[in-house]
């Protein structure tokens, strides 16, 4: 009975169309617009500050989707006088697209100029390494439903997260919060530092638009104990990865497969983020606690799906959970 019900399950997760972490080229921040009409988005590989600009760089990018006069690529890059060089257009194709400029002796700009926005893509490597941050606008967990945010102090900041109190032996050290968010309010919206300084008076800083794709912000370390939280003015921006100082917080909601939900626990993964080579479902495990609890006498016998990591190709799927 069990084995069916899971059967069951992989077959439900797999028709749902959400399931494939997937975004628009003109969605995600790793590509900057330009003027240029005809190639308006780029994807900008190395430049020549970087110390290993010279080498051969590989671009691959799985795209799912394609405008219905199609797209294309080209490669622009510097040559040894610092003079630009395009490269001929490339139209793309439905799956994989690679690119390879080869390595030279000199240090140089390395870009991929894109003739649309509305590409589709659920990969994006450079260099054989998996760099696509950006997330697709459905999927995600909106901070007003996730327990690892409160309720925050006034109508304009409503949503808190804490990062460590003063009562943690670790408070001084640097703090560092890196959420993925997926979706925003149609006005946007905003997160903001609030943070003990010496004496025990709070401070706040400066409000900071949260974008679409990884945000990263870090408080510096200090020599005394002190608590950092990070302010939210909506509870409407979605997310599908959350960590603090690398440690996943639980924030992925199971209720639609009725798992039991305890209390708030981080996970003890050593990465904020798996990345995974494969096509099919992986780590579905039965369990009779979630993740990071001990054993308890009250232990329900449910089964708990441990971690459902679904994508074609490369999947980037966040340690972000409720278990």
């Amino acid at each position: 009975m069990v084995r069916l019900t899971f059967i069951s399950f992989l077959g439900l997760l797999l028709s749902s169309s959400a399931i494939c972490a997937q975004t628009t080229i003109d969605a995600c921040n790793l590509f900057d617009v330009t003027e240029n009409e005809a190639w308006p988005f780029v994807y900008t590989a190395v430049e020549s500050d970087d110390p290993s600009s010279s080498a051969e760089q590989v671009f691959e990018i799985v795209v799912d989707e394609l405008p219905s006069d199609g797209a294309s690529v080209r490669v622009a890059k510097t040559v040894a006088n610092g003079n630009w060089f395009f490269g001929e257009p490339i139209p793309l194709e439905l799956g994989s697209n690679v690119i390879t400029v080869t390595a030279v002796s000199f240090p140089r700009t390395v870009k991929f100029q894109f003739s649309s926005g509305e590409v589709a893509f659920s990969v994006l490597l450079l260099n054989y390494l998996d760099v696509n941050t950006c997330v697709a606008s459905t999927g995600g967990v909106a901070v007003a439903s996730c327990s690892a945010f409160e309720p925050g102090p006034n109508e304009t900041w409503t949503h808190v997260l804490t990062a460590v109190t003063s009562d943690d032996p670790s408070s001084g050290e640097e703090q560092t919060l890196e959420i993925e968010v997926s979706a925003l309010p149609a006005g946007g919206a905003e997160y903001r530092v609030a943070k003990t300084v010496a004496n025990g008076n709070w401070f706040f800083g400066n409000p900071v638009e949260l974008s679409l794709g990884l945000n990263t912000v870090s408080v510096s370390a200090v020599a005394f104990q002190r608590t950092v939280k990070f302010q939210f003015s909506s509870g409407e921006v979605e997310f599908t990865a959350l960590a603090i100082n690398g440690e996943p917080w639980s924030a992925m909601q199971m209720k639609r497969w009725d798992v039991p939900m305890p209390k708030r626990r981080t996970t003890t993964m050593p990465r904020r983020l798996m990345t995974v080579r494969a096509r099919t479902i992986l780590l579905i495990t039965a369990a009779r606690e979630p993740i990071g609890m001990r054993p308890q006498a009250s232990a329900q016998p449910n089964l708990v799906a441990r971690a459902i990591l679904i994508r074609t190709g490369w999947l980037q799927f966040p340690i972000c959970w409720y278990f």
